[in-house]
């Protein structure tokens, strides 16, 4: 894995799809993804799970604390910015570098959702 940049600290560090995608496939950390519904629903990273901004403290409850808890959003700016919320109370967090658009770019793996409530997606 590569060495944080300046800007980043033990704590809070921006890894890419790759690294990202190595972190979770051997358990050093789970992922939250904070996209809206229908993006979700388009495909997320498998085992991920899926929370509002507002309801991080919820999915942190879910993750082991040892676990370096990444966080994805479209782009990369808003998952930045909770994963150094989440660094903040002391656990470590990385959010992925150019978010799910540079996810999908890379191939990597992608999970679909269904919508329960929504017959023809079943």
């Amino acid at each position: 894995m590569e060495d944080p940049t300046p800007a980043e600290t033990e704590q809070t560090k921006a890894v890419s799809p790759e690294q990202a995608r190595e972190m979770l496939g051997s358990n050093e950390a789970s992922a939250i993804d904070i996209r809206g519904d229908e993006e979700w629903r388009s495909g997320h990273i498998p085992g991920a799970r899926h929370r509002s901004e507002e309801e991080i403290d919820d999915a942190l409850e879910r993750i082991a604390d040892g676990q370096t808890v990444i966080v994805a959003c479209e782009d990369g700016d808003r998952s930045a910015r909770i994963a150094e919320k989440i660094s903040e109370g002391g656990r470590k967090a990385a959010s992925i570098e150019g978010g799910m658009e540079a996810w999908r770019s890379q191939d990597m793996p992608m999970q679909p959702s269904y919508d329960p409530d929504d017959e023809s997606t079943i």
